[in-house]
């Protein structure tokens, strides 16, 4: 993120020690870069794929 890169932490796909510190780190995160589902990404890649997204962070599915 510091140089300029959109960072995505698929929420799925990251676990903690409890459902707790889990939600805490999404919360947290979502103010450096985007957090997604695995659907959404996998959304976005098969969009930006057939070209109907200029960029895969801007997305819909990563809105």
């Amino acid at each position: 993120m510091n140089l300029g890169y959109n960072v995505i932490l698929v929420s799925d796909a990251c676990a903690a020690a409890t459902d707790e510190a889990h939600d805490a780190t999404l919360a947290t995160f979502s103010l450096l870069g985007k957090v997604a589902s695995a659907a959404d990404i996998q959304l976005a890649l098969q969009r930006h794929t057939d070209g109907q997204d200029a960029t895969l962070t801007e997305s819909p599915a990563l809105a």
